[in-house]
């Protein structure tokens, strides 16, 4: 029997609506349970809910073929691919832990960043030696041509009476003698004279080039006698050219 809540009228239990007020008389109770069937307290009926949706089913079987296929149904997190639940408990909501990200890519890009970065460095320090390289060669010429003569007042320096003497029995090596002069207003020190020896006479590309300190010092607008021998490379035992030049001198 139902009892009208309106009136108190006790109406049949299949009514509706209550025969002496019309009031609309409440459903049968049933109590939602997840796998678990509770016997209703009135008509002694059993009712399955879907563990996902909420959705009833009048039996179990009928509820977990619903709940493989239900759309709210949550991804699985073990290994087997079942869900598992949480102490028979009813389930309101699941949260799940976003999957980490890969950094691979961005620290692909912080790698190749600090690689250039070093190779511009290493690029700079290389383009800032030669730099230095050619201060200091600067300051040598600086300091070289403050030490030695310069081309002109090398021209003030004169060889004359210029003779090679041929290598004989007792002395291997050739012998020079010339008369040097120095026409300038500045004495000259270690005098440096260039000697080219050639096997043909025309020849441009000498055998042998050596260079030789003809003497120590020549005073100003003063002139020396020069003799000495020369250490050549050149076989000079039988007809050989030459030709001798100042090549340096320092102040």
């Amino acid at each position: 029997m139902k009892k009208c809540p309106n009136c108190l009228y006790e109406n049949n239990t299949e009514s509706l609506f209550c025969q002496e007020c019309g009031f609309k008389l409440p459903e049968k109770q049933k109590l939602k349970i997840t796998k678990h069937h509770i016997e209703s307290e009135e008509d002694h009926e059993f009712v399955w809910t879907c563990d996902f949706c909420g959705e009833e089913f009048p039996s179990k079987k009928t509820c977990d073929l619903h709940e493989k296929e239900c759309d709210k149904r949550p991804i699985s997190t073990n290994k087997n691919g079942i869900y598992q639940k949480l102490n028979s408990q009813n389930i309101d909501d699941i949260i799940f832990k976003p999957a980490k990200k890969s950094h691979l890519f961005r620290n692909l890009i912080i790698v190749v960043c600090v690689f250039f970065f070093f190779i511009f460095i290493l690029i700079d320090l290389a383009s800032s030696e030669p730099n230095s390289n050619s201060t200091i060669s600067n300051n040598n010429d600086q300091n070289t041509s403050n030490t030695y003569f310069t081309n002109t007042e090398l021209n003030n320096l004169q060889l004359s009476n210029n003779k090679m003497y041929g290598n004989d029995y007792y002395e291997p090596n050739p012998r020079f003698e010339a008369s040097l002069y120095n026409a300038g207003a500045l004495g000259a020190n270690n005098v440096v004279i260039k000697f080219n020896f050639y096997k043909n006479k025309g020849d441009t590309v000498p055998q042998d080039t050596q260079y030789i300190i003809a003497t120590n010092y020549v005073g100003a607008r003063d002139s020396t006698f020069l003799s000495f021998y020369i250490k050549t490379q050149y076989n000079t035992s039988g007809n050989f050219f030459w030709d001798a030049s100042i090549y340096s001198a320092e102040k």
